[in-house]
């Protein structure tokens, strides 16, 4: 009934309520004995924080779910009904977090599992998941990468150009997103750049 509850609330745009009735419900299904119930709900309720924004406790109903699915037997781990829906959630968070090839690496296990059970109706989240990651990866290359390596912006600096405290915190977003996206035969061009911009900013940098 909690589940039900917290369905109808989460479709009337009720998020929050929906969320404590479903936290409610996995508590429940673990004081009955139920894990791999629990294990569904935990699941259900890290996609439920994971649509409002919060990785950190979506990581943590995550957790929960993943230790229920390991402590299942041998012989039902490998086909437990929350299995998917972890690997599906999991890729997502990894994909949001800029890393893009643990999203990829879950979303090819996602399509092992779906194969192996040979369920299509998983078939949609199996297409998702790598999907995304190779859409915000060209969106990465095409908005940060491809201008850094092939225009001038004022705070990457050059010469005597005046500079300001954008420099570091730019350059740092930047390398973090060429160690994420780029070849790796390609980062030595991004941190060479990226010390440059770093010595042109210490040049006008005061004591403070």
């Amino acid at each position: 009934d909690l589940s039900v509850f917290g369905m109808v609330a989460w479709r009337l745009g009720y998020g929050r309520e929906s969320i404590r009735l479903s936290e409610d419900a996995f508590n429940r299904l673990i004081a009955e004995g139920q894990p791999q119930q629990a294990a569904m709900k935990a699941v259900e309720v890290a996609l439920q924080w994971l649509n409002g924004g919060d990785l950190t406790i979506t990581r943590v109903w995550l957790n929960r779910a993943r230790r229920l699915v390991e402590q299942a037997p041998d012989d039902q781990a490998q086909g437990h009904q929350a299995l998917p829906y972890l690997l599906y959630v999991d890729s997502q968070v990894a994909i949001r977090e800029g890393r893009f090839d643990d999203g990829s690496r879950r979303a090819q296990e996602l399509q092992e599992f779906v194969r192996r059970v040979d369920s299509p109706g998983l078939n949609a989240p199996c297409l998702a998941a790598p999907g995304l990651a190779a859409r915000l990866r060209g969106a990465v290359e095409r908005r940060v990468l491809t201008p850094y390596r092939t225009a001038h912006f004022w705070w990457m600096g050059n010469g005597d150009e005046p500079m300001c405290n954008w420099t570091p915190w730019c350059t740092q977003n930047v390398l973090l997103a060429a160690a994420q996206c780029a070849p790796a035969e390609d980062l030595p061009a991004y941190v060479q750049q990226a010390a440059y911009s770093i010595d042109c900013f210490l040049k006008d940098y005061g004591d403070d």
